[in-house]
């Protein structure tokens, strides 16, 4: 194994919380920035001939860890993660010969549910370690998409519990998947009316309480819940064309955001395709900026509402995948 055999596998759903799934997926993680979370104990009292803290007072205490996966969003395999970044979950749902729908949706209690992930870390000599993570509960996530680059995906995690004693999984990656990219948005639109942007991003923080620890063995953690109100936001930045978007930012506005992307053909009319549908954004400014070097440009950050009836944030996969 060389490093260019560092891999990322995923398994899901753990039942009960902490305990290991099997891993049935690996995604094409960008970066590693899992890490066990440690704290020290430590005792100082007066005593005769000390000259620092004693040895024999101090514990290591494993906190966890806490992680991401960051990768660009195909137009396959998408659903297992996915599942465990919203609350609802339903499909894949037949549609025609081969193509399914599955959608994902924010909800009151947030994601419920825990995966297992493992890291493949090849050693300089060109061997590897597994550190395995059990108990990762998704606490938030971000969507991005500018030109001239992929759809990205980033989702983070708060993980129970990190080893280094469980064997290394096996990659197995979605067959024939390929990553949208900037050229795939047919439709973009805020409040019934497309909008052109050069970026977007759209995020997700679940505020959840991560340190549910109580005075028990092992000292391991209970499963997080959102402790707060979730927040929702993002951004889009546009030229400044006309004034209806500023018109928008003034009034306060509550509008209705979609944004598609559209893929590959799967069969006669159906393509791969990425909805993100918002029920009620509004945007939270700003005045239009003027330079001596570029067009006129306007920058819309927003924030995401709950018109009390649909999912505050939604997404909708059409693939020719028949199960998660």
């Amino acid at each position: 194994m060389s490093i260019l055999d560092a891999a990322l596998l995923y398994g899901a759903p753990e039942s009960p919380y902490g305990t290991a799934a099997t891993l049935t997926r690996a995604f094409e993680a960008q970066s590693d920035p899992w890490k066990r979370k440690q704290s020290y104990l430590e005792s100082v009292g007066m005593r005769a001939g000390m000259q620092a803290l004693r040895s024999d007072r101090t514990a290591a205490i494993n906190m966890g860890a806490e992680g991401s996966v960051e990768l660009d969003f195909l137009n396959k395999g998408m659903g297992l993660l996915l599942k465990d970044m919203f609350g609802s979950t339903t499909g894949p749902t037949l549609v025609s010969g081969i193509t399914f729908d599955q959608v994902h949706s924010t909800t009151k209690d947030g994601p419920a549910t825990s995966a297992t992930v493992q890291l493949l870390k090849p050693f300089v000599d060109g061997s590897s370690q597994a550190f395995t993570y059990t108990g990762c509960v998704c606490t938030g996530w971000e969507l991005t998409a500018e030109v001239d680059k992929y759809l990205k995906l980033k989702a983070d995690y708060d993980s129970q519990n990190e080893s280094t004693a469980v064997g290394a999984g096996t990659p197995v990656y979605p067959a024939t998947a390929t990553p949208f990219d900037w050229t795939m948005v047919s439709t973009s639109s805020v409040g019934g009316t497309g909008i052109d942007f050069k970026k977007l991003s759209l995020k997700a923080d679940y505020k959840m309480n991560v340190d549910r620890r109580f005075l028990k063995t092992a000292g391991l953690k209970k499963q997080p819940r959102i402790g707060s109100l979730p927040e929702y936001s993002g951004e889009l930045e546009a030229e400044f064309a006309t004034l209806a978007e500023y018109a928008r930012f003034v009034s306060g506005a509550v509008l209705v955001g979609q944004f598609i992307w559209i893929g590959a053909l799967i069969e006669a009319g159906k393509n791969f395709t990425l909805t993100v549908d918002l029920a009620a954004m509004q945007y939270t400014g700003d005045t239009p900026e003027v330079s001596l070097s570029e067009l006129p440009k306007q920058p819309l950050p927003f924030k995401v509402l709950h018109d009390g009836t649909n999912p505050a944030v939604k997404f909708t996969i059409r693939s020719s995948d028949a199960a998660l």
